[in-house]
């Protein structure tokens, strides 16, 4: 199993728990996989330029 940025689908069997916003299985298959490398890198880059912009305003509008 690949290590890193890792995403996988994967379909799960045997005993499962739903919890809502997550869930685990005794045993689960992985049916394919990516490396998410480049999709965090972008999501970094745009929470990264959102708190400048958002920072910027705020100093603009104190300073004014």
């Amino acid at each position: 199993m690949k290590r890193g940025p890792i995403v996988c689908r994967v379909t799960l069997h045997g005993e499962i728990a739903d919890d809502g916003d997550k869930v685990c299985a005794y045993e689960r298959r992985v049916i394919s996989m990516a490396d998410a490398t480049d999709t965090l890198r972008q999501f970094a880059y745009r929470c990264a330029d959102r708190a400048v912009r958002v920072h910027a305003v705020a100093a603009l509008r104190a300073a004014g």
